[in-house]
């Protein structure tokens, strides 16, 4: 192989990876929630009783204009739930309001 053909190919080999690397760290960015974002909310430890669905409880400690589905989605994501299955003595945290110190 010639030298210039694979100059070229450790380059674009290169871009690739430098891309890859600028790509992943904005997508791991937007998981990581910044300190201000964080500290928007204060949480709450609910234990499930019999008949609670995660539904219904995130339509009690939901804050006010929050849509419940969405709502739903956020505390599936802080509880690392794959699903919305939940039994009596379970316990969740839900985000309950934004804080008011700041």
């Amino acid at each position: 192989m010639k030298a210039k053909t694979r100059n070229r190919i450790i380059a674009a080999c290169e871009i690739t990876t430098a891309a890859i690397l600028f790509l992943g760290g904005i997508a791991v960015g937007r998981l990581i929630p910044s300190t201000s974002e964080a500290s928007e909310f204060t949480y709450e430890t609910v234990f499930v009783h019999n008949g609670d669905t995660l539904w219904s409880i995130c339509q009690e400690y939901k804050p006010d204009g929050t849509n419940t589905r969405e709502y739903v989605k956020s505390i599936m994501m802080l509880n690392n739930m794959s699903s919305s299955d939940i039994y009596p003595g379970d316990t969740i945290k839900v985000k309950v309001s934004a804080d008011v110190d700041e």
